[in-house]
């Protein structure tokens, strides 16, 4: 599953057209017994429209707050 992450988040945007563009980042209360206080997780994300409508997910990484 990381490998497959890994080569749909380094494809080519190249020829892609987006006329809008969201992002938004989802925190999460899960405390993991390793991170600091204050530490909490979050998941990043980029989604795009096209001209027809379409909503696509462009990009997706998750980090700490």
């Amino acid at each position: 599953m990381v490998e497959k992450h890994r080569t749909w988040s380094h494809r080519s945007l190249k020829d892609k057209r987006y006329v809008y563009g969201c992002t938004d980042g989802v925190h999460f209360n899960i405390r993991l017994e390793t991170a600091s206080a204050s530490s909490v997780q979050c998941i990043l994300s980029v989604d795009g429209a096209t001209a027809e409508g379409k909503k696509e997910l462009i990009a997706i990484v998750d980090g700490d707050r």
